[in-house]
């Protein structure tokens, strides 16, 4: 109390100028974002220091939508108060990203000092996500190199998919009809065929290995601090940051011991996988190589780890649900594994001849999709749809408004499993530009190929020998939430044999 009455005391006796002085400063500096507007695309009015928080926080689970049902195809919007544009249709993403790709591929600098990792206490483990220009596109050729040493898009990935299919099913037979919520073993099934990439092995099905997969929740809860930061103020924790990153802790140490056991094991001569390969190149490296360091290693692996599963677990949970909301599909894509594939194993080359079930899947990963890109950065003015983005703007596009976009889809918000079939049946593969669920650009999702490869698999394999009805008294929902992957409400499903 003494030393509260002193500091009114003190702020009392300072002379009128230095008080109005301060004011202004305060005030100048509160109002800047709002003075500052003419330099961006035009947007929505922001707030002293929070930016145009207030807008985006109440509508976190369906930003995409939010955005794309709001406002125009390039605007900007300030969180808290750093300016960030917008792009918002499919012209403004393709405009950006691709014919402007030199200018709009690089990470803002101030989310290479902001990452997850580093409120994990890694901030120089950037990895090839969020490394600078020059770090990521080695990284990158690497890791697409380990993917096809591991036989990525051949029978040898195959196979290895094949095993964990056999476990996945193993477990469905073991639930004896009863119904069950797949969430957290879709995520243990999956990320079995990340860690055979990365680790060289799979893990058994367990709730230690489960606790491991938490990246995705806080990474989920890591962005919406940084969309409205004046949460960390807050006497309460609101949204539970402090045990969510003490579960991603669990996978991090978990990780660091993984890549640690590889060290002691490693054969030059005989890489097992990725980390192998990565501690290789580390050891042929120029001497303070800025690409293949530890912190690199550490960050690739988590993510990879972290997109390897969230998004491909997540894909078959939505496929999973479809499946169960409208069985009329299910059973069209049933008939069509009796006519191509019959009794044998299902695999990746049977795409071609299902017609149907690549439709159906390629209306999944439509509705099904992340909502918004990793943030850009301009490196020079860039022009996008007669907006001038000036250099050294954070720039996010919103992926949302390409998979709901009416002008390309009737009745975007419907789930339609024919949706791309043409006039003779056929399964009509969408333009890149039309379809954009693994990102855009230079900086796409480089696991693609792999993710389309497994959720065909996995969900084949699964109809093939079971039929999927709900398994509780209420119709699961399709409303999503989260920001980052689009998740659907917990529901429960019966397996029953079809045989």
């Amino acid at each position: 109390m003494d030393n509260l009455s002193s500091a009114i005391e003190y702020v009392t006796s300072l002379p009128t100028s230095v008080l109005v002085g301060t004011g202004t400063v305060l005030f100048l500096l509160h109002y800047w974002p709002v003075w500052n507007r003419h330099r961006y695309p035009p947007g929505p009015m922001p707030l002293p220091l929070i930016g145009n928080s207030h807008q985006l926080i109440f509508h976190f689970d369906n930003l995409g939508q939010y955005l794309y049902e709001n406002f125009g195809e390039v605007f900007t919007v300030r969180w808290p108060q750093n300016p960030t544009v917008i792009l918002n249709s499919p012209k403004a993403l393709h405009e950006a990203f691709i014919k402007n790709a030199n200018t709009l591929s690089m990470r803002p600098p101030q989310t290479l000092e902001r990452t997850p990792l580093a409120a994990l206490g890694y901030p120089d483990a950037l990895g090839m996500i969020d490394s600078a220009d020059g770090v990521w596109q080695p990284l990158r050729r690497h890791m697409l190199s380990v993917f096809r040493e591991r036989g990525v898009g051949r029978q040898g990935m195959g196979e290895v998919i094949h095993e964990e299919v056999r476990y996945f099913l193993e477990v469905l037979e073991k639930t004896n009809q009863q119904p069950i919520d797949l969430h957290e073993q879709l995520q243990q099934s999956v990320s079995n065929v990340a860690t055979h990439i990365i680790f060289g092995k799979r893990f058994e099905y367990n709730r230690d290995q489960a606790k491991n997969l938490k990246f995705g929740e806080f990474f989920g809860k890591y962005f919406m601090m940084e969309l409205a930061p004046f949460l960390k103020w807050l006497p309460i924790d609101p949204l539970g940051f402090a045990a969510s990153k003490k579960q991603a802790m669990t996978g991090l140490d978990f990780c660091l011991g993984q890549i640690k056991e590889h060290k002691k094991t490693l054969d030059p001569e005989n890489p097992r996988d990725y980390v192998d390969s990565f501690l290789i190149e580390m050891r042929n490296a120029e001497p303070n190589s800025k690409i293949y360091t530890e912190n690199n290693l550490l960050g690739t692996v988590l993510q990879m780890y972290l997109a390897g599963t969230d998004t491909s677990s997540m894909s078959l949970y939505w496929a999973f649900l479809f499946m169960t909301l409208h069985p009329e599909v299910q059973e069209g894509i049933y008939q069509e594994i009796k006519d191509v594939i019959g009794e044998r194993t299902p695999q990746a080359s049977d795409r071609q001849e299902m017609h149907s079930t690549m439709s159906a899947l390629t209306e999944i990963l439509r509705t099904d999709i992340a909502m918004m890109t990793a943030s850009h950065y301009t490196t020079e003015d860039t022009v996008v749809c007669g907006h001038t983005i000036p250099k050294g703007t954070v720039v996010a596009g919103n992926l949302w408004c390409t998979s709901h976009n009416e002008a390309l889809y009737e009745d975007p918000y419907s789930f339609k499993a024919n949706r791309f079939l043409d006039e003779e049946g056929k399964f009509k593969k969408p333009e890149g530009k039309e379809f954009t669920p693994f990102g855009t650009g230079r900086r796409a999702c480089p696991g693609e190929q792999l993710a389309k490869i497994e959720i065909f698999i996995f969900l084949v394999s699964t109809l093939q020998k079971y039929k999927i009805v709900c398994g509780q008294e209420t119709t699961p929902t399709t409303v999503t939430k989260s920001v980052i992957v689009l998740e659907p409400p917990r529901y429960k499903i019966k397996f029953i044999p079809r045989h």
